[in-house]
């Protein structure tokens, strides 16, 4: 029970800390700093780039299992649950990206 706790508080605390380090940023006339703007700008595409990647692999593999099943319901179902997750992680990449262009806009 502690250490569930320690972990819940520890989070928190880095959770807080990284949303602090948002506001520390100056903004200039309404923009970030062009350096720290490209930055922000360059990790984004390429974690959004890097999960949609994995997730089409995920949806390839997933639809070589439903292929490959046989008809066994036990393989179809383990196939059909990888390719709806790998469609939840695309819409979660999607949203992140956008949320993370509005808490930019907010922001500054």
């Amino acid at each position: 029970m502690r250490k569930k706790v320690l972990k819940i508080l520890t989070s928190a605390t880095l959770f807080a800390l990284w949303g602090l380090s948002a506001f520390a940023v100056n903004c200039i006339n309404g923009n970030l700093p062009n350096e720290l703007n490209s930055l922000l700008i360059s990790i984004r595409n390429v974690l959004v780039a890097a999960g949609i990647i994995i997730a089409a692999i995920f949806l390839i593999l997933g639809g070589y299992g439903f292929i490959t099943s046989g008809g066994s319901a036990e393989k179809v179902e383990t196939a059909r649950k990888q390719i709806m997750y790998a469609l939840i992680g695309v819409a979660i990449i999607l949203i992140a990206a956008t949320l993370v262009s509005i808490v930019k806009a907010v922001v500054c």
